[in-house]
């Protein structure tokens, strides 16, 4: 299994490792994942960001579909859960209540949103064209 922080390139990950770098890890805007070695797909990571409770979330390669704890955990339910992790114990996805995380859609990926902006951009088409015919004729006509 492989470790990545924000600090640190990808390294085999060891307990030693793991409790290092959630000693060192940027509070602020840090990062830890460990990866599995037969998968990227594969991972458990923790994501901090100021002001905001942990992003716990991972992923199994079989399924590729993301999920993040539903309730806040602390640093070191985290820390154990990452040891639990690297030994591969099957009770670190039971210790957890996890939610599948959906993809949203983006804005401009909405039907109706799609209609409005190429009606805009039409409009906007034939408005520059008069525009722009309108003056080589008003030219013409001086």
């Amino acid at each position: 299994m492989k470790i990545e922080t924000e600090h640190t390139p990808v390294q085999t990950a060891t307990h030693a490792l793991i409790d290092y770098s959630f000693q060192h890890v940027d509070r602020e805007e840090g990062f830890i994942v460990l990866v599995q070695e037969t998968s990227e797909y594969d991972f458990l990571q923790v994501d901090f960001e100021s002001g905001c409770p942990l992003e716990l979330e991972y992923q199994e390669a079989t399924e590729k579909k993301l999920y993040r704890c539903a309730r806040e955990v602390s640093l070191e339910e985290v820390r154990k859960l990452f040891h639990d992790y690297l030994d591969q114990k099957p009770n670190w996805k039971t210790a957890f209540p996890w939610e599948e995380v959906k993809a949203s859609p983006s804005f401009f990926e909405s039907t109706p949103v799609k209609i409005f902006f190429i009606a805009i951009m039409i409009a906007a088409a034939i408005l520059g064209a008069w525009k722009f015919w309108s003056q080589c004729l008003g030219m013409l006509l001086d």
